[in-house]
């Protein structure tokens, strides 16, 4: 899927009618991260033994099973950088900095608006595995959304706050589309964002977490349509989220605006 983007650009269009159809068709749920071990995954899935572990298929799988993000080294930490810019059909990242800063976000994009070249990017490694950032798997999540940014660079989101909120909600949406896609694990991000609070440059991470699912929904809608993939489906799929979604934006925006007023 490397050149996921650049095939959808000039696609032809879906009209409203044909998407509402789409997206509101059933489909039967598939696994995020199907397990290599048929007998073991006998075994997990038991009700009983879920019962015992209080933990689902797929968050077992997430918990025990996946490579962990603890000792990863810089080739292999580069190696998942180059297949996140390939998603989004990107020249790779000419930057990349290992900051052991506390004062430095998890990850960071510092990016100009004119030159793909001059982007970089920073990433904490200590304060991603504090966060619960702790599996490969939820380092390409957490990739992604960084990714995004720079894909929607140069697109003006409206909004409270400069649409601060809109453009995080857009990249989080195209984690929910990648992960799917890719049969990428988005438990892990799920961790690190169920209890996030709101913020002036961020929504709640109940919001995001929303829009993820609803990003996984919409691919795996699509790939079982068997229809041409356009980016049109996809940005449609995204102001439908927002536009459904809009009085509870707007009310958790409220709830900011009023404790920094």
């Amino acid at each position: 899927m490397s050149d996921l983007l650049e095939r959808m650009k000039n696609s032809p269009k879906i009209s409203s009618e044909e998407f509402s159809k789409l997206i509101q068709r059933p489909q039967k749920y598939q696994a995020d991260s199907p397990c290599p071990d048929n007998e073991f995954y006998n075994i997990v899935n038991n009700e009983f033994t879920r019962l015992f572990l209080h933990l689902s298929m797929e968050d077992f799988i997430e918990k025990y099973m996946q490579k962990r993000l603890a000792g990863i080294n810089k080739d292999e930490i580069l190696k998942l950088i180059h297949e996140s810019c390939l998603f989004f059909n990107q020249p790779d990242l000419p930057t990349v900095h290992e900051v052991n800063n506390s004062k430095v976000n998890a990850q960071m994009l510092s990016h100009t608006n004119e030159d793909l070249t001059k982007d970089t990017l920073y990433y904490n490694l200590d304060e991603l595995l504090r966060i619960g950032i702790t599996t490969i798997d939820a380092f390409k999540m957490i990739l992604t959304h960084e990714l995004a940014h720079r894909f929607f660079k140069n697109t003006k989101f409206y909004g409270w706050n400069q649409g601060a909120w809109e453009c995080e909600l857009a990249c989080d949406f195209f984690v929910g589309v990648r992960s799917q896609i890719e049969l990428i694990s988005a438990t892990g991000m799920r961790w690190a964002l169920k209890d996030s609070p709101g913020s002036p440059h961020h929504p709640p991470g109940y919001l995001r977490l929303q829009i993820i699912e609803f990003g996984k929904e919409i691919a795996r809608k699509l790939s079982a349509s068997k229809r041409t993939v356009t980016l049109d489906i996809y940005l449609k799929a995204y102001n439908f989220f927002m536009e459904k979604n809009a009085e509870t934006i707007s009310k958790e925006q409220q709830k900011i605006i009023s404790v920094i007023d």
